[in-house]
C-alpha cells in the first residue's frame, strides 16, 4: 500500500510532469512529513497500553485511551499544519536555496491531506495493538490502488494539485473505514465517540 502511494505516485508524476515536478512533490512531503512522526510519537505511546486495556477487557480504559490519542493527534496535526500555512513556502524555499517553489494552492492541499492522514492513525493502532489488521490493511491495499489508477488521469489534468487530491482521498477513504472498524472494535457507538472528543474525561 504505501509502495503504491508513494513510489507509484511519484512514478506517475515523474511520468506526466517530469524531474521538477517530483522535486517539488518530495520536497514538500518530506517538510510535512514531520506532522506524521508527531502522530507516530502518540501511537507508539499509547499502544503497548492500547493492548494491556484490550487483553484485559477494560473496554472503558480503551475507549478513553482512543479517544485521548485521536483528539491529541488531530489537534497536533491541526497546529502543524496551521505552523505550515504561515511558513511551509519560507522553508521551502530557504531549504532549497530559492530552487524550488510551490505554489499555494498546493500547498494548503498537502497540509489537509496531513490532517485528514489524522482522522485514522490513530485509530489504526486500535486493531494494530490487538493484532486484528488483516481487514484494514486489504482495504489500504485496495484504496492505495485503485488511487494510483485514478491519478492516471487526474495527474495530467490538474498537475501537481492532482497528486494532492489523489493523497487527499487516499486518507478521506481510509478515515471512514479505519474508524468505523475501531469504533466496532471498542463496541462503542459514533455518537458517544463524538461526545468524548468535545468532553473533559478524568
Amino acid at each position: 500500500g504505501n509502495i503504491f502511494k508513494d513510489q507509484g505516485l511519484i512514478t506517475v508524476i515523474g511520468y506526466f510532469l517530469g524531474s521538477s515536478s517530483v522535486v517539488m512533490f518530495a520536497t514538500t512531503r518530506t517538510v510535512i512529513n514531520g506532522g506524521y512522526q508527531l502522530m507516530t510519537m502518540i501511537n507508539h505511546a499509547v499502544w503497548p497500553e492500547m493492548s494491556i486495556a484490550y487483553g484485559k477487557n477494560n473496554m472503558e480504559l480503551a475507549r478513553k485511551l482512543h479517544s485521548s490519542a485521536f483528539k491529541a493527534t488531530v489537534v497536533l496535526s491541526i497546529l502543524f499544519a496551521v505552523g505550515l500555512f504561515f511558513t511551509g513556502e519560507w522553508i521551502i524555499k530557504t531549504w532549497t536555496l530559492g530552487k524550488v517553489m510551490v505554489s499555494p494552492v498546493f500547498l494548503n492541499l498537502m497540509l489537509a491531506t496531513l490532517i485528514a492522514n489524522a482522522l485514522w492513525y490513530a485509530s489504526s493502532m486500535i486493531p494494530i495493538a490487538i493484532n486484528k489488521h488483516e481487514k484494514i490493511t486489504v482495504y489500504y491495499m485496495i484504496v492505495t490502488g485503485l488511487s494510483l489508477l485514478n491519478s492516471l488521469w487526474i495527474i495530467p489534468l490538474l498537475k501537481l494539485n492532482g497528486a494532492a487530491l489523489v493523497s487527499l482521498g487516499i486518507h478521506l477513504l481510509m478515515s471512514y473505514y479505519v474508524v468505523r472498524t475501531a469504533l466496532t472494535m471498542l463496541d462503542e457507538h459514533f455518537p458517544g465517540f463524538l461526545r468524548s472528543l468535545v468532553t473533559l474525561r478524568s
